[in-house]
C-alpha cells in the first residue's frame, strides 16, 4: 500500500476529516489532500509527524519510500544528501522487519546494522540522557527476559534511537554520549543473538558495537565490549587461539597504569580462554584480575543486579570457572557456594554458575551427584531461557562423564534432557 492510501485509511478509521487532521498536525489541508491522492510525496519530517500522531510505530513513515521519487516533496524538500538517503533506505528496511507486529528477520538486521553505524543524533542532551537510562535499565532486566522478547524490544528501541538521531556529527559535544548509547544497545543485541545461536549475526553486531565504542572515545567501554565478545566467542566454540590473539591485542591497548571495569572484563575473558585449554597460566591472569578488581570504584562494583556490573558475583564466577577447568575442584566448590549467595536463583548466570559446580563435581570424581545436580539446574529453566552459554555448560557436564558411568540411569536421563533442548529461536 502507498503512503497516501494508508494515510486516508488511518484517518477514516479514526473518523477524522482532512481538515481536522490538518489542524492537529498542523499542516496545509490542500497539501495533505494531494498526498492522500498520490500527487505529492511527503517530506520525511511530515511523514514522521503523521506516523506519530496516528501511532504507527514507523510503519507509515516507512511507506514514504513507496510514493515515487519523481513526485515533488511536500515541505519543499528537494535534493537530499547521502545521510538522508541512508536514513530513508533504513526506514524501508525496518518496515520489512515488521517491527510493530512480528519478530524481525536476520537478513534485514544486516541492513539495519549498516544504517546505524554512521548515525548519531538530535533532541539534545535530554534525548541522549533518556537513552542512557534505557541502557542502564536493560542491565537490570536483561537476565530475566526471554531472549525472543528481548530481541524484539532491542530492535524496536534501535528504531526509536534512529528516529532520535538526526544530524549530529563528530564535532558535536553530545556525539560521544550517543556513541555510548549505540554501543550499549548494540552489545545487548549481539549478546541476545549469540544466546539464541545466531553466531554470524551476533559477530556482525559485536563489530558494530565495537566501532561505536571506539567513536565514543571511552577506552574502558571499548575494552568491556571486547572482553564480553571474547567470552561469548569461547562459548560459541570459536578457535581459542584466535580469541587469545584478540585478547592480547586488546590488552596491548589497555591503559599502562590503573584500570577499570573494561580491563577487568578483558582479563576475565583471557583467563577463561586459558583455563578452557587447561593452561595453568590462567591462574596468573586471575591474580592480575584480582588486583584490578580491588582498585575498582564502588560505582563499578556495587550494583550486582546489573549485567553492566563488575561486582563480587562476576569475580566469583570467573574464579569458579578457572578453578573448575584447571581441576581444583574443592576450591571451585567453595567459590560456587560463595557466589550462589549473591545471585538471584532465576538468573541465567546463576544457572551457569551452578552448572560449573556440577561440572567440577563430575570431573572431581563425584559423577552421579554432579549429574543429578546438573539435571536439577538445567531442568529448572524453561527451554526458552536455556540460552547458549547455559546449554554449552550443560553439554560440558555430559561430555565429562567417564565411559563406565554413561549407561547409568541418571546419566541417561540427563542425556535425554540435554538432547531435548532443540534449537533456540528469536521468532
Amino acid at each position: 500500500m502507498e503512503f497516501g492510501a494508508k494515510l486516508r485509511e488511518l484517518r477514516n478509521a479514526r473518523g477524522m476529516s482532512l481538515a481536522a487532521l490538518a489542524a492537529v498536525i498542523p499542516y496545509d489541508k490542500g497539501t495533505l489532500s494531494k498526498i492522500e491522492n498520490g500527487d505529492r510525496r511527503p517530506s520525511e519530517k511530515l511523514a514522521w509527524s503523521l506516523d506519530r500522531f496516528l501511532e504507527q510505530r514507523g510503519e507509515l513513515a516507512a511507506l514514504r519510500l513507496g510514493a515515487g521519487s519523481e513526485m515533488p516533496a511536500a515541505d519543499g524538500a528537494g535534493g537530499e544528501d547521502e545521510s538522508e538517503v541512508q536514513r530513508r533506505r533504513f526506514l524501508a528496511d525496518l518496515a520489512a522487519l515488521g517491527v510493530a507486529a512480528s519478530s524481525p528477520g536476520l537478513d534485514a538486521l544486516r541492513v539495519m546494522q549498516g544504517g546505524l553505524e554512521d548515525l548519531v543524533g538530535p533532541r539534545g542532551a535530554a534525548a541522549v540522557e533518556d537513552w542512557q537510562e534505557v541502557v542502564v535499565e536493560y542491565g537490570h532486566s536483561y537476565p530475566d527476559i526471554h531472549p525472543a522478547e528481548l530481541y524484539r524490544m532491542l530492535v524496536r528501541d534501535l528504531l526509536e534511537v534512529h528516529r532520535d538521531m538526526e544530524g549530529v556529527g563528530e564535532g558535536d559535544p553530545l556525539y560521544p554520549q550517543w556513541c555510548r548509547v549505540l554501543a550499549g544497545l548494540e552489545t545487548l543485541l549481539a549478546k541476545t543473538l549469540s544466546n539464541v545461536g545466531e553466531r554470524r549475526a551476533a559477530q556482525r553486531w559485536w563489530k558494530t558495537a565495537k566501532r561505536a565504542a571506539a567513536r565514543s572515545g571511552d577506552r574502558d567501554v571499548e575494552l568491556w565490549i571486547g572482553g564480553e565478545r571474547l567470552i561469548h566467542g569461547l562459548y560459541e566454540r570459536r578457535p581459542v587461539t584466535l580469541l587469545l590473539r584478540e585478547a592480547d591485542a586488546l590488552l596491548t591497548c589497555a591503559p599502562s597504569s590503573g584500570g577499570g571495569a573494561g580491563l577487568a572484563k578483558t582479563l576475565a575473558a583471557r583467563g577463561q580462554l586459558l583455563a578452557a585449554q587447561g593452561d595453568p597460566a590462567a591462574l596468573d591472569v586471575l591474580d592480575a584480575y584480582r588486583n584490578v578488581f580491588d582498585e575498582l570504584p564502588d560505582s563499578d562494583t556495587a550494583d550486582i543486579h546489573s549485567i553492566w556490573n563488575t561486582g563480587p558475583d562476576r569475580r566469583g564466577y570467573f574464579e569458579a570457572y578457572v578453578l573448575a577447568y584447571l581441576g581444583q575442584h574443592q576450591e571451585a566448590a567453595v567459590a560456587v557456594r560463595q557466589v550462589e549467595e549473591l545471585m538471584p536463583t532465576g538468573w541465567r548466570m546463576s544457572g551457569q554458575l551452578r552448572l560449573l559446580g556440577a561440572l567440577s563435581q563430575v570431573r572431581g570424581g563425584d559423577v552421579l551427584e554432579g549429574v543429578d545436580h546438573a539435571h536439577e539446574v538445567y531442568s529448572g529453566f524453561p527451554p526458552g531461557q536455556r540460552a547458549m552459554m547455559m546449554s554449552r555448560l550443560a553439554g560440558e557436564v555430559l561430555a565429562s562423564v567417564p565411559d563406565d558411568a554413561r549407561t547409568s540411569r541418571p546419566v541417561s536421563a540427563y542425556r535425554e534432557l540435554v538432547g531435548s533442548a532443540g534449537p533456540r529461536s528469536i521468532t
